[in-house]
């Protein structure tokens, strides 16, 4: 789990001005961008105004599902560049008869997952199929995942997380004061940190890297 929440500590913390962070979403047959829009809605009506930090969606387009296995459809989403407009990739997932069948044995089950290498890249299983989402359902799963993707590992408690939150928008703010995007001739990009990795603060930077790994 991502943590408890520190109240203690979440009320001394001054997140600044609020960030949007632009995800291109990729949704597979069977999820709509209706469907899509209330997962982003929960996120924004209930963990948003915490942090001052909103999740958008920048592009929605149909994903065609390639892969049984987190591994693999993680490793097909991870070779998906991120666009100027976007800050983030998210493939939601819907079922297949598979899914069902695995679903119904009750063994382990990965219902999301985000890359460890940069964090901006990840899917979540959107739609119910299987007895583990009793305890973790789409709309749960997208919130843990959404802290992923801002670059919180998992703990007792949210401290680190805050932590991490508050560094990814100070130096968003460092570099747009000091005119980084433009110097480098780059569209603003909200910085994210890797598991182990330092902070990217050009989506360059990612590709880049996504793509060395790739090879």
């Amino acid at each position: 789990m991502i943590g408890f929440e520190n109240r203690a500590m979440l009320e001394r913390m001054d997140f600044g001005k609020p960030n949007e962070v632009q995800f291109c979403v990729y949704a597979s047959e069977g999820i709509s961008k209706e469907r899509t829009e209330k997962f982003f809605a929960g996120w924004n009506e209930k963990e948003a105004t915490k942090y001052q930090l909103y999740a958008r969606i920048a592009s929605f387009q149909i994903y065609e599902r390639k892969n049984f296995f987190h591994s693999g459809i993680l490793k097909n989403i991870m070779e998906i560049p991120i666009p100027d407009e976007c800050d983030r990739v998210l493939a939601l997932i819907s079922r297949n008869v598979g899914d069902v069948i695995w679903g119904l044995t009750a063994l382990p089950e990965v219902l999301g997952e985000v890359n460890d290498e940069t964090l901006t890249h990840g899917f979540v299983v959107g739609k119910m199929g299987s007895l583990n989402q009793l305890l973790m359902s789409p709309r749960k799963g997208f919130l843990h995942e959404l802290f992923h993707f801002f670059s919180c590992g998992h703990a007792i408690l949210k401290s680190d997380c805050y932590q991490m939150i508050k560094s990814l928008k100070d130096v968003a703010v460092q570099v747009r004061e000091q005119n980084g995007y433009e110097r480098f001739g780059v569209k603003p990009y909200f910085p994210s940190k890797g598991v182990n990795a330092p902070i990217f603060i050009f989506r360059e930077q990612v590709n880049g890297t996504l793509k060395n790994l790739l090879k």
